[in-house]
């Protein structure tokens, strides 16, 4: 088995792909392959043919943690970089021509969508799919952002299959109140949901580190499906993931400690939509007079006119109650 040097310094060697993302199950493959197989003449030749490869990622322990989550600058109308803005998903008019104050039944439901995406600009692949799991930090402090939103998206996040992924999650917002509305008084009730925005910058730190002395790599035959077994060394990580510079040893005197593991910081960048909080607006005003054909000695009927609509930018309806048209009147 043929060594190139220490892991020590090879890891200093910077490689091709430090600017993007870089595979890891290829060069671990090539090693096996050419450092431990020693294949024939005839096995070199016709290698894609005959065999396929296998890396047993069991014997590989990977952690992520997130090492920055900075919001990015936006402008001074912005405070803390989040922008605000206010969604009317709901409103409603009472109006009350009596001469007794009515209670009127102010009842909805809306939903909105919360999302959030992450991009991933750099960082590494296992056989062409990512491997990137993290939660989003709910603790400030210096290079960290805390993130604090209702719904599934408080938890862990993973991206699997593509650079860039988008979580979705519905939210329901709903009130169940009732409005007291004077004698000749209009109510214009709101449902309000204050929604924010934001983009941050983020680095996720992933360690990965060999689980015992090896890591077993499967070569299968692809006719007689016999396979065979070989087992890179521990020692031997470093220095074959180190060749695309984007890995680097956790403790610097690894072949003193024993301690072979590696790290990849994997860059991108994360955006989130979310609603954050609801309010509940009651406004009052006069009355605006009888159109003709009305009776003012009829009550019951006349004393109610209520229209509703859905704001801008609000998300899919779930459920309407909105009992207008039924005063509750005192009874007598």
């Amino acid at each position: 088995m043929s060594c190139c040097g220490s892991p020590c310094s090879l890891l200093d060697k910077k490689g091709g792909n430090e600017g993007g993302v870089v595979e890891i199950e290829r060069p671990l493959i090539e090693y096996a392959w050419s450092d431990v197989a020693s294949p024939t003449i005839m096995d070199q030749l016709f290698r894609n043919s005959r065999y396929e490869f296998e890396v047993n990622w069991n014997y590989l322990n990977i952690v992520h943690e997130i090492k920055r989550f900075k919001r990015k600058k936006l402008s001074r109308d912005f405070p803390n970089n989040i922008i605000k803005r206010d969604l009317c998903l709901f409103k409603t008019d009472f109006t009350n021509r009596s001469n007794v104050t009515q209670n009127f039944t102010f009842k909805t439901e809306r939903s909105t969508k919360t999302t959030a995406s992450v991009n991933v600009q750099t960082g590494f692949q296992v056989g062409g799919n990512f491997n990137l799991e993290f939660s989003l930090p709910t603790v400030a402090s210096e290079k960290i952002d805390a993130f604090k939103v209702t719904g599934g998206l408080s938890g862990q996040l993973s991206i699997t299959k593509t650079r860039g992924k988008t979580y979705e999650e519905s939210l329901v917002w709903s009130v169940d109140t009732q409005v007291r509305v004077s004698p000749n008084q209009k109510c214009c009730a709101k449902l309000i949901v204050c929604e924010e925005e934001f983009c941050a910058d983020m680095i996720v730190r992933s360690t990965l580190k060999c689980i015992g002395d090896v890591l077993p790599v499967i070569v299968r035959h692809k006719k007689n499906r016999r396979q065979k077994v070989f087992e890179i060394p521990q020692e031997r990580i470093p220095e074959i993931l180190g060749k695309s510079g984007r890995f680097q040893l956790v403790d610097e005197d690894a072949e003193e400690s024993g301690n072979y593991a590696v790290y990849c910081d994997s860059k991108g960048v994360f955006k989130a939509v979310y609603g954050a909080q609801q309010d509940i607006t009651i406004d009052y005003v006069e009355a605006p007079p009888l159109q003709e054909g009305h009776d003012p000695e009829n009550p019951v009927e006349e004393q109610v006119e209520a229209e509703h609509n859905v704001g801008v930018g609000a998300g899919p309806i779930i459920e309407e109650v909105l009992e207008d048209g039924q005063p509750l009147l005192p009874q007598p």
